[in-house]
């Protein structure tokens, strides 16, 4: 399918891949989606276009749901080239925005889970609700925050769910339209356009800041990405790096977000010299890197 047949954006590229020309259709439709693709196969282009179709179609605002401020400003930066015309607002954490300070012209809210959550009493003035990384759903710690999001813009607005990871697609959508009283399209593929190249390594309990640092200086000079699962264990990985002579930001919730932001930029540029982050969940979740 081309996308020049899609009237109500402008994407930039030229054919929607196999899995998206699928759902394209149903964005005109009356009825919640729940997509749920493998990672780096265009959900967020399905996102961009169930948000184009409702911003020229209605006068209320749309909305997106993600659980990370980095994925949350990440997304801002690039609607606010795509959506020319449209105000993009972030509202969460460590944002400088609340909901009286929106304007008419804002019609694209970003919401962090629970700042949504917290701030929104009802969605009457949003038509169209997207939820990323939906999976978190069924989530140990975070599920009942957004479990509370869902049921509250279920009672007014279209919802869209993304997913990378999503193993209960149909039970989900089950849920979704008895909630919303909506019909609910669910859409899963297993496609991908790329082959990957996945290794493990067996990590001795205790020695996974020494296996980082190895495994790191073995690939030199690859873009790597060190996921820790607490501050305390990222800064010991740091200062083993810088033992080493390898040089290497850490990224977690604790930097000013323009700080984080800038560590993005030094990984994502090939000559920046930073080839490694250490990150905590901060960037775990649909941050493009």
């Amino acid at each position: 399918m081309r996308t020049e047949d899609f009237t109500y954006f402008k994407f930039p590229f030229y054919e929607f891949n196999p899995i998206q020309s699928k759902v394209i259709p149903l964005v005109e439709k009356e009825g919640n989606l729940i997509v749920s693709f493998k990672p780096g196969t265009g959900k967020t282009a399905i996102a961009e276009a169930c948000f184009a179709y409702h911003l020229k179609s209605s006068s209320q605002r749309v909305a997106y749901i993600c659980p990370f401020r980095a994925l949350a400003n990440q997304k801002a930066e690039s609607w606010k080239e795509k959506f020319h015309g449209y105000g993009v607002k972030v509202i969460s954490g460590d944002s400088s925005t609340s909901l009286s300070d929106l304007v008419e012209k804002d019609r694209i809210i970003i919401f962090t889970t629970e700042s949504f959550d917290m701030h929104i009493k009802n969605c009457n003035e949003y038509s169209c609700i997207c939820f990323d990384e939906a999976h978190l759903v069924g989530d140990s710690e975070r599920g009942k925050t957004y479990e509370s999001a869902v049921i509250k813009a279920a009672e007014t607005s279209r919802i869209i769910f993304l997913s990378g990871t999503l193993t209960n697609a149909k039970d989900l959508a089950k849920w979704i339209k008895i909630i919303s009283g909506k019909t609910t399209y669910c859409c899963e593929s297993q496609w991908t356009p790329n082959k990957f190249d996945i290794r493990y390594h067996y990590v001795e309990r205790y020695k996974e800041i020494e296996t980082a640092v190895k495994l790191v200086k073995e690939y030199q000079n690859t873009k790597t990405i060190i996921f820790v699962h607490s501050k305390l264990v990222g800064k010991s990985i740091m200062n083993e790096l810088k033992k080493n002579k390898i040089r290497a930001v850490f990224h977690n919730s604790t930097l000013p977000e323009g700080k984080r932001k800038r560590y993005e930029d030094l990984f994502e540029n090939i000559y920046s010299g930073i080839d490694v982050i250490v990150a905590t969940s901060t960037l775990a979740a649909g941050v493009n890197l």
